[in-house]
């Protein structure tokens, strides 16, 4: 069978031969590329793999312009060259491949944009590099109007390139599946997932999760001397490089993250591609964020309406927008009071935070699920162990009292009628460490609470013997502390108190049977 005559320069008249099947067929969707077309199939028409084992199909979509013209010089200039024509009666990338897809003869098929070209050895590199069960990915190359030289330097190209030929997991280059051209896969296997045409970008990254689910593959990258580069030319209005906006960099991409969260994902590579893909996305978010932090309530409004909320890695989508900080006695995921009710308060504020908070002891219950109270607001968490005491670096503190100076708990009252309770034994030497800790920081309160003179001599059972305050140093003094002792005091202050800070006053009424244990473990 052959086909239709094209007449070539001089006046020959050639055949194409439609009888072998060809190897590849490449695939190029085009929308208004009429000025376009010439150099990107000119790139194909010049490759070193044979003519007659690649096949070239151009799916126009959108407006009718002068591709067609465009074509036919390229069809006269390359006689050689297979290459036909699917017209699309909807516009859209996702269905023009689609359409190009079906029409595909070839074993094996890849896509090439518009707008792009290849270098002369692409489709032979490809082949090389592919095997079973091995998906070939091309570098990618930049290429700027100015005439520069292309360049290498791009996040696609950079894992890439470090891996040039080795068989590697998909889930190691995540970025290798982000763009749709670059790579060959059997046409069957390219068949059996559709493009999204109901995404208006981001329809390439679904995609290629969805061949991935349904026939899990490695990568080979092409190392660069085998001629392999995929040339993507820098075009201000493509799809992937749209100015920004509220819609496309924070509704697209919720779409696209939409799409992946509904795949079940059954296996441990599957999710693991797919929180890397939901990553890059969300990447795109943040950097709108970066430069809108005020959009911030309106993205968080819009994951819940999706339904998104486990799907959001939130410290990604929140980092380098933190406006203040927070500086907590207790956080999360340590299951306390004290920390679940900080946790609840930064997520009413509604404003993106940083926390530093203490580091419990390993008695204290942690729960990791309670971290999505405050995961939406929450940028970094770090979790400070407060100094301790120990051994070779003991303080010079009074001596532990013996049994026979054990007092009663002493009372004084503050300025505001609460009364405070301190523990006669506050000092805490030779206790275990733990507990020495402790002891101290039910000191080091009682201390900012009193004053920095600490109790008066005068007093008849808190004296400076039981609660040693030392000169004063500049720390934080948590809300927990501050609100509890019903001072007034919404968020933490600085007060002179000593540096160690942060535990062991205990919540609890004067009026209570002495007990050693009750005021001096942490609430």
């Amino acid at each position: 069978m052959t086909g239709p005559a094209s007449k070539a320069p001089g006046g020959t008249v050639t055949q194409h031969d439609r009888s072998h099947q060809p190897t590849v067929t490449v695939i190029v969707p085009s929308y208004l590329g009429a000025k376009l077309l010439p150099t990107s199939l000119g790139s194909l028409a010049r490759q070193t793999l044979a003519p007659r084992e690649f096949e070239v199909v151009v799916v126009l979509n959108g407006p009718e312009d002068e591709s067609r013209t465009a074509i036919d010089d390229v069809r006269t200039a390359f006689p050689e060259l297979r290459l036909r024509i699917v017209e699309a009666s909807t516009a859209g990338a996702g269905n023009a491949r689609n359409l190009g897809l079906d029409a595909a003869a070839g074993r094996s098929v890849t896509f090439v944009d518009a707008d792009d070209e290849v270098t002369p050895g692409y489709l032979k590199a490809l082949l090389a590099h592919a095997g079973l069960g091995i998906v070939p990915v091309a570098s990618v190359a930049d290429v700027t109007d100015g005439g520069a030289a292309p360049t290498f330097d791009n996040y696609l190209s950079n894992r890439l390139l470090a891996r040039a030929g080795e068989v590697t997991d998909p889930t190691q280059i995540p970025s290798s599946l982000g763009f749709v051209a670059g790579k060959i896969i059997p046409t069957a296997v390219a068949r059996a997932s559709r493009f999204d045409t109901t995404l208006r970008s981001g329809e390439d990254v679904v995609y290629w999760f969805d061949v991935f689910e349904a026939a899990p593959f490695r990568i080979r990258p092409v190392a660069l001397d085998s001629d392999g580069v995929y040339l993507r030319h820098v075009v201000a209005n493509s799809i992937s490089r749209q100015a920004r906006s509220y819609d496309f960099s924070v509704t697209q991409r919720l779409d696209v993250i939409e799409r992946l969260w509904s795949r079940p994902a059954e296996e441990p590579r599957s999710r693991k591609l797919r929180a890397s893909f939901i990553s890059g996305q969300v990447s795109l978010v943040n950097a709108h964020l970066r430069v809108e932090p005020d959009d911030h309530t309106r993205v968080v409004e819009d994951i819940r309406s999706r339904g998104l909320e486990d799907a959001i890695p939130w410290r990604r989508l929140n980092a380098g927008i933190a406006r203040d900080l927070g500086i907590l006695y207790s956080f999360l995921p340590y299951a306390d009071t004290s920390a679940l009710v900080a946790a609840r308060r930064i997520r009413d504020r509604g404003v993106v935070v940083d926390v530093v908070s203490n580091k419990m002891g390993a008695d204290k219950p942690t729960d990791w699920s309670a971290g999505v109270i405050a995961r939406e607001n929450l940028e970094h968490r770090h979790h400070h162990r407060h100094p301790r005491t120990t051994p070779r670096q003991q303080p010079p503190y009074p001596p532990r009292p013996t049994n026979d100076h054990v007092k009663p708990p002493a009372c004084r009252q503050t300025r505001d009628g609460t009364r405070l309770r301190i523990d006669s034994l506050a000092t805490g030497g030779g206790l275990p460490r733990r507990r020495r800790s402790r002891e101290m920081g039910a000191r080091a309160i009682a201390c900012a609470l009193l004053g920095p003179e600490g109790p008066s001599d005068a007093d008849p059972v808190c004296t400076p013997s039981h609660v040693d305050c030392r000169p004063p140093i500049s720390v934080v003094v948590t809300r927990r502390v501050l609100d509890h002792r019903g001072l007034g005091v919404r968020r933490g202050r600085r007060h002179g108190v000593h540096p160690h800070v942060g535990a062991g006053l205990a919540d609890r009424s004067c009026d209570r049977p002495h007990d050693r244990r009750a005021h001096t473990e942490p609430a």
